[in-house]
């Protein structure tokens, strides 16, 4: 379990936490298994310093994340009980922008096509591989 001091920290980190800038930290320093909070807290990203119009923006995709995927759990029996698990294809869209946003944030937004790399030769799934989105387009 993690703690935030409060809710825009919160929103902020769940943000950060479903980038793939976070599925790149963790195939660096994490032990491909286990995504623990010492891994999560160990991104080296300072909320405070963020511009309030970059905040903003983040906010308002950490709803958008939210409620799409809320509203999408995929629920299982599992030794009789009733287990969710997260279904995110529906939120690509608004991930990828929050890849974009907080490249722009961190100072990356040039290494979007070496983390789309990255990220794309690792996890290795039909629906997203046919579906690669062009993020270097949206930075012309």
């Amino acid at each position: 379990m993690v703690w935030f001091k409060d809710e825009e920290s919160r929103n902020l980190a769940f943000t950060l936490f479903n980038t793939k800038w976070i599925f790149a930290w963790w195939a660096m320093y994490g032990d491909d298994l286990n995504v623990t909070q010492d891994i999560l807290l160990s991104f080296p990203a300072v909320f405070e310093n963020i511009p309030e119009a970059e905040k903003k923006k983040i906010l308002k995709l950490s709803k958008k994340l939210h409620d799409s995927m809320t509203s999408s759990v995929k629920w299982k029996r599992n030794a009789g009980l009733k287990v969710g698990s997260w279904d995110v294809s529906n939120c690509k869209e608004t991930l990828n922008e929050l890849d974009l946003a907080w490249a722009e944030i961190l100072g990356f937004d040039s290494d979007l096509s070496e983390l789309n790399f990255q990220y794309f030769s690792t996890v290795k799934t039909a629906s997203i591989e046919a579906e690669e989105p062009d993020l270097d387009s949206e930075l012309a």
